[in-house]
């Protein structure tokens, strides 16, 4: 007797390439990116200079400035959200979820976050280790710590809100959330990733945190491509943040009343 082989059904469709992801195809390309980019640049430049002239008037020499400093640091992150909302969500559609405010994918995700984090925070100590051995100075890591304080003074609640809660969403939002994605069809996962991570260390304006905010941006990358999700990457950017204000809280009269 001969036995037939059993019938078979269409092949399985090929896995995704990481280029064809969905957690990466999006309706926005680089065009949308650059002029998200250059609004969000423009707009944070002028309330910079509006807001530091009006907070400067009158202030006596040495005092914090708080609480308009806080304003102006959440005022320069709801530009980036927005602008990345503008050019995404309110141009295309699709809410939220299209800049991946969605449920992580995989069994841990945030420990995963967290341990990529502690990964790329080593990464970034060993290089200000070997700049501040070697040189040059202007490589050498800031105090951002000490700078914390000096500007934002000791407002323990304004400092959690706006820098551990608000500040990595919206950061998240738009570097990871809406530009990575929206340089994949042009540049590749790769020149996505090496892109955005750019453009977030440059967005910190410091010559000596480049290095370790361009690794911080990787990592927060990976973790945004592997969880499918911005969400872990926003909490381990939190806490990047919220390591930054321990230390301000003890190594000077702190944000924690230390």
């Amino acid at each position: 007797m001969i036995s037939l082989p059993p019938p078979s059904g269409p092949d399985p469709p090929p896995a995704a390439t990481p280029d064809e992801d969905p957690g990466l195809k999006v309706p926005w390309s680089g065009g949308d990116v650059r002029w998200a980019v250059l609004l969000a640049g423009l707009t944070i430049a002028l309330v910079a200079v509006a807001a530091t002239l009006v907070l400067s008037r009158n202030r006596p020499e040495g005092e914090a400035l708080l609480p308009g400093a806080l304003w102006l640091l959440a005022i320069q992150t709801g530009v980036l959200a927005g602008s990345a909302w503008l050019f995404s969500a309110r141009k295309y559609g699709g809410g939220l979820a299209v800049l991946g405010f969605g449920s992580p994918l995989g069994r841990f995700p945030y420990l995963l976050a967290a341990g990529v984090w502690v990964a790329a925070l080593v990464v970034s100590v060993l290089w200000s280790l070997l700049v501040i051995w070697i040189g040059p100075e202007w490589l050498k890591p800031p105090d951002t710590a000490s700078a914390l304080t000096s500007q934002f003074g000791a407002n323990t609640i304004g400092l959690i809100l706006v820098v551990i809660v608000w500040g990595p969403i919206g950061e998240e939002l738009f570097f990871r959330g809406f530009v990575l994605p929206g340089l994949v069809a042009r540049f590749g996962v790769t020149g996505a990733v090496v892109l955005s991570s750019g453009l977030f260390a440059l967005f910190h304006l410091d010559p000596g945190s480049l290095v370790p905010t361009f690794v911080l941006g990787v990592a927060l990358a990976w973790i945004r491509m592997r969880t499918r999700s911005v969400w872990p990457a926003v909490m381990a950017h939190s806490l990047q943040n919220a390591l930054v204000l321990w230390l301000a809280g003890g190594t000077a009269a702190g944000a924690f009343g230390g």
